[in-house]
């Protein structure tokens, strides 16, 4: 998977922000502020030679025109006391898709084939994917989250994994010969079959960190 990558000058990496794009969860830039994406790639690749790397996370909101076909198909992480566990980062009223669902995967993928991958973006930077622990210095997701596979515990740290297989599956079913790869801020075992490339993640800045 590092072939695309190395052959490629340099990259051009758009970072998730709330002006990226409507609502969490549309994985879509906002057609305000950015009109025309397939022109816009073509552009940077014909100026620079450059690939574009685009952010997409996990996390959805309400109003999102993705939240409520993901809800109906039990796409959204739950919570052992009822309702859906809140994500913590970017905004409040946000929680996680649910990467061990197979449909919610397919779902995932095929917003980032249309909206991006279609347009002529190069790459997916998969952000804020941790599923367990912390996520920076936040408690994400909610302790008692519960997945379509098992509770927090038992298989939350898992989801990296399971976001990174999103990625790399569907993109493969779309294109045989792809070699996707994907820069993640988590992995678990394993996470180098999806094409993961990872980092150390945004750690506080502390000596025990």
């Amino acid at each position: 998977f590092l072939r695309q990558f190395m052959y490629t000058k340099f990259v051009i990496v758009l970072d998730d922000d709330p002006a990226f794009s409507p609502h969490l969860g549309d994985w879509r830039l906002n057609a305000k502020d950015w009109p025309d994406p397939r022109a816009m790639y073509a552009e940077v690749a014909a100026l620079t030679g450059a690939k574009v790397m685009v952010s997409a996370w996990p996390t959805i909101q309400p109003a999102s025109d993705n939240w409520q076909p993901l809800f109906d198909a039990g796409g959204l992480v739950s919570s052992e006391t009822g309702g859906c566990s809140p994500a913590y980062q970017t905004a409040p009223d946000a929680t996680l898709i649910d990467e061990f669902n197979p449909a919610t995967r397919k779902y995932f993928f095929d917003q980032l084939k249309t909206n991006h991958l279609d347009q002529g973006a190069g790459f997916f930077w998969l952000d804020s994917d941790e599923g367990g622990g912390t996520g920076e210095d936040n408690p994400y997701p909610r302790a008692d989250a519960t997945y379509s596979a098992g509770s927090q515990e038992e298989v939350g740290p898992m989801y990296p994994h399971m976001h990174q297989r999103a990625v790399y599956e569907g993109w493969k079913a779309a294109n045989a010969s792809a070699s996707p790869m994907v820069l993640s801020r988590s992995a678990w075992a394993g996470s180098q079959r999806w094409g993961a490339a990872v980092w150390s993640g945004d750690i506080l800045s502390t000596w025990t960190s």
